[in-house]
């Protein structure tokens, strides 16, 4: 299989998706006039589930988040990956992780006490093969760095289309919304 890569602005390509054959998708919830770092992203939260989890723990409640999380994904406690469906919010910093899958990715489940350090890394596998599809009801803003302003430095999304880019080793994918929503990143491997 081949691709077709056109030259764009910022060290970014836009690529036909067509041609890749396997995907992988995370949602990520905006908050309006935030500008949040999609790649390399470090997210912290703790687990709030007044006593200890157990190890077979399907759901964990959480609360003390800092960052963004996508709708589903991989979060570490300790030494052990869970991966996760869904999140309930209960407020923005506040809700309860889904259909947790316990010791991901060859880990081991374990027991973890109230308050422990949940982290979320969003870090792009195939980075150079991405497709961010917009629906937060308003045009977002894409850049490579955090000094987005509006469109005169980054790229422009309008709602309800998706943008293709391939990113340098190097570079790091920011977007920022001035009202918030809901986009999809797609990384095509």
């Amino acid at each position: 299989m081949g691709y077709k890569k056109i030259k764009a602005t910022n060290n970014r390509y836009e690529f036909n998706r067509d041609v890749f054959q396997n995907a992988i998708s995370y949602s990520h919830i905006l908050v309006g006039g935030t500008i949040t770092k999609l790649t390399s992203h470090v997210t912290l939260l703790r687990v709030n589930n007044g006593g200890a989890m157990t190890a077979i723990a399907r759901q964990i409640p959480f609360d003390g988040l800092v960052g963004n999380i996508p709708n589903s994904g991989v979060v570490t406690i300790g030494a052990e990956d869970i991966r996760y469906a869904s999140v309930t919010w209960n407020t923005v910093v506040t809700g309860t992780l889904n259909e947790c899958t316990r010791g991901f990715n060859s880990t081991v489940a374990a027991v973890h006490a109230d308050f422990s350090v949940i982290s979320h890394t969003n870090l792009f596998t195939y980075r150079d093969k991405l497709v961010i599809y917009n629906y937060s009801g308003a045009d977002i803003f894409v850049g490579s760095n955090a000094n987005i302003t509006g469109s005169i430095n980054s790229g422009t999304i309008a709602d309800g289309v998706e943008y293709g880019v391939w990113l340098s080793p190097n570079v790091d994918l920011w977007v920022l919304s001035a009202n918030g929503g809901s986009i999809t990143v797609v990384e095509y491997a």
